[in-house]
Formats: structure tokens, sequence, C-alpha cells
């Protein structure tokens, strides 16, 4: 009889030169594998990021055209009304009072006399010093009057 040879896959003891070179195998592998973790911290880290801005972002452009209205920094002047105690807050762009105040001491300063001023047989209800500084000096003031009789809610230098 002749006997056919063939392969069948059994336990075979591993020798000391296998598991050395297993080990530093498996060292490299482990190492490579933490690297991999590594990277994909770091990846979903700048993705998770990305993702964040990107949400903020449309939450923003939502809530601005949801309002009608974003906040921008605009041109105003106080218009001062001494007898009230009063000082408006107008847009330069549209005129609109947005906004109205207590008056302060400093403002009564810059405001003196608290007589009315008159143009002609006409009485100037409000005047107004543009502040164009950071400090609250006023380095190159521009006044404007207000009538309320013509100008309702008009400025003229």
């Amino acid at each position: 009889m002749s006997e056919k040879i063939f392969l069948r896959s059994v336990p075979v003891k591993l020798t000391q030169e296998e598991y050395v070179a297993m080990g530093k195998e498996m060292g490299r592998t482990q190492n490579e594998m933490k690297s991999l973790q590594d990277r994909l911290k770091e990846v979903s880290s700048d993705f998770k990021a990305n993702s964040s801005q990107k949400e903020a972002m449309l939450n923003s452009l939502s809530i601005t055209i949801s309002n009608g209205y974003e906040y921008r920094d605009v041109d105003c002047v106080h218009v001062f009304r001494p007898k009230d105690g009063k000082k408006d807050i107008v847009r330069l762009d549209t005129q609109e009072i947005i906004g109205t105040e207590a008056m302060t001491k400093q403002d009564f300063q810059e405001i003196l006399p608290l007589e009315p001023e008159t143009n002609g047989d006409e009485v100037i209800d409000a005047i107004c010093i543009e502040d164009k500084t950071d400090t609250g000096g006023l380095d190159d003031p521009k006044v404007y009057k207000l009538n309320a009789a013509e100008n309702r809610g008009e400025l003229s230098e």
C-alpha cells in the first residue's frame, strides 16, 4: 500500500526563537495600533470642532433670519433735552430715536447755557453734541439743533 502525504493543521510547540520573534512582532503591532488610535482621536477631535463650528454658524444665521435683524455698529448721537433731564440716542443713518437715557452731570456741563437757543423767532427745543472719540472727550464736536416745530425728528447742523 502506498502512503499518500497530506497536510493537516495540528498544534506545534513554539521554539524559544519563535517566542522572541512573535513577542517583537506583537510589540510593533501594539505600537502601530496605539498610533492609529491616537490619529483617530485627533481626526475625530478636528472633525467635531469643525462640525460644532458649522452648527454654531447655522444657529446664528437661523436666529438672525428669524429675527429679521442683527446687531451692527451704527453711528449715533445724543440729543439732549435738558428741560426733561433726558437725552435721546439718535441713529444718524435713519434719524430714528433708538433709546432715551437720563442726562448726567457731565452732559449738563457740556451743553451750557441751559437757556433755550433761538433762531430768529423759533426756539430750538434740543441740541446734540456728537462725540467721535473713544475717550468720551469732544476733540472735534459737531453741534446739531433740533427744532420740534419744523423738523420733528430731523437734525440740522
